[in-house]
């Protein structure tokens, strides 16, 4: 449930929760969790940050223009690569699994 939540705030993070965690870390000690609460109440308060996350969701949900009808599966968008330490840049897009069973792997 609160995943949601979680991945709202992310898009928010760099601008908001990182520079007042900053600063509250520069300032005297103690309470450090509720100087930074603080700090980005007052950032939400003074920008007005509400009026922003609501028309930023009903972007984000409004979603990708989809095809209408057929698989998404046929899309000609490739994935781009995963990386693998001892080849490299592999193929995205493969179930590996599906690979490994039938070489015999574990």
């Amino acid at each position: 449930m609160l995943s949601f939540v979680y991945d709202v705030a992310d898009l928010y993070k760099t601008e908001v929760s990182i520079p007042a965690a900053f600063r509250a870390a520069s300032q005297a000690e103690g309470d450090l969790e509720g100087r930074v609460r603080r700090h980005c109440r007052d950032f939400f308060l003074n920008s007005r940050m509400l009026e922003r996350i609501v028309p930023d969701l009903a972007t984000l949900l409004r979603g990708a223009d989809l095809p209408e009808e057929g698989d998404l599966d046929e899309s000609d968008d490739q994935p781009g690569h995963l990386w693998d330490p001892e080849g490299g840049a592999i193929a995205g897009g493969v179930n590996y699994e599906e690979l490994d069973e039938q070489v015999g792997g574990d």
